[in-house]
């Protein structure tokens, strides 16, 4: 009797650590995407990253960057918007592995990237996907925005 629950415990414990990571959001500063998005400035265009909520790869939050400088981390559930001057720019998400998509963009235009997760063998891999406008922007709606770095 004292075995059985003693095993009891140990799955008791088990099940809370593997459903733990799932409640983990990004450490970086963040805010609830209460309205729509504002628009990019005059001449600008607007980029938008985002990674929808999921349980895969959850814990892992994965580097941002555009043309090589590092824009943050983005966590799941979170989005980072970035405005940018119009032209070819190329955006990498990056864990253990990175993927970068590149594409051009027209100031006074909003663009949505979404950074998705594909569990590898040992580690998550990102995946990049330009989404169409408004199927970003109802994603956004329900995520909280990631401060980048300045």
């Amino acid at each position: 009797m004292n075995s059985s629950k003693w095993l009891l415990k140990c799955l008791s414990l088990a099940a809370l650590l593997i459903t733990l990571p799932g409640c983990m959001t990004s450490m970086e500063p963040s805010v609830y995407n209460a309205r729509p998005l504002a628009g990019p400035g005059p001449g600008r265009a607007l980029v938008v990253l985002y990674r929808e909520s999921q349980f895969g790869g959850s814990v892992i939050p994965f580097g941002i960057s555009e043309d090589g400088r590092s824009l943050g981390r983005l966590g799941n559930g979170h989005y980072v918007r970035v405005e940018t001057t119009p032209g070819r720019h190329s955006f990498t998400a990056s864990s253990e592995a990175k993927e970068t998509k590149s594409f051009p963009v027209e100031a006074g235009r909003t663009y949505y990237l979404r950074v998705g997760v594909h569990e590898g063998l040992f580690i998550a891999r990102p995946h990049l996907t330009l989404t169409d406008p408004q199927e970003g922007a109802s994603a956004v709606a329900r995520m909280h925005q990631d401060a980048p770095r300045q």
